[in-house]
């Protein structure tokens, strides 16, 4: 079967265009920048996160978070996985609804409370009295490498309501955290420790405050000014 090119539009989704575009344009063991990749397709949507979901069929593109020798902007297109642009191609089904097994351990591990608000299943929420806590186990994609799984973390109804389902790159998150300032990096320490934020005096009043009317808003800043 003849390979599509990258430019002509009926090649394929923006994931499929975007695999043709390193392989026709960058090749493999060579670098790109993300500047590169969106002049490519200008105009494009979130084509980075495109091009991130390759990884999930097996394309292994390496960043500057585990190839020191990149630039902080620089990419390295390492190996070609699954034909996604082939007509005959179709991306492999993954559930996204839990088992009871993965459920239990998902709220095992997560101490049986929302991993966002901390609330327990049960509780009352403190600013909505009439309404109890339900929790459920959401999906969340993790992509370390060319590696990608789904797991599952705890989620309230009220955090989870209207949030899709998440994916994170252990390699981006791991750039990110060499970035904290040592403080920063403390307090994240710290509220890993105990499986949850610890809020300040000021997070607390603030969580008070964002809930007052607009006229009241303004007078207490008035008042801090």
């Amino acid at each position: 079967m003849e390979t599509p090119n990258w430019t002509d539009p009926k090649s394929g989704g923006t994931m499929a265009r975007s695999a043709l575009w390193l392989l026709q344009e960058v090749g493999i063991g060579e670098t790109f920048t993300k500047a590169n990749l969106r002049d490519s397709f200008p105009g494009v949507a979130q084509i980075d996160r495109r091009m991130r979901d390759l990884r999930k069929y097996g394309w292994a593109i390496d960043t500057s978070a585990n190839d020191a020798s990149l630039a902080p902007d620089e990419q390295r297109f390492v190996r070609q996985g699954e034909p996604v642009w082939e007509s005959t191609w179709h991306a492999p089904a993954v559930s996204n609804q839990p088992t009871s097994r993965q459920r239990s351990a998902a709220f095992e591990a997560d101490d049986y409370v929302c991993v966002v608000c901390g609330i327990a299943g049960g509780e009352t929420y403190p600013d909505i009295p009439s309404k109890t806590a339900v929790l459920t186990a959401t999906p969340v994609n993790t992509i370390v490498g060319a590696r990608s799984s789904v797991e599952f973390v705890t989620n309230c109804g009220v955090c989870r309501s209207g949030t899709p389902s998440q994916g994170f790159e252990l390699d981006e998150l791991r750039a990110e955290l060499r970035r904290l300032d040592p403080a920063e990096l403390s307090k994240l320490k710290r509220w890993i420790a105990k499986s949850r934020r610890i809020p300040t005096p000021a997070d607390r009043l603030w969580m008070q405050l964002r809930r007052l009317p607009a006229p009241v808003r303004e007078e207490l800043s008035k008042y801090l000014d």
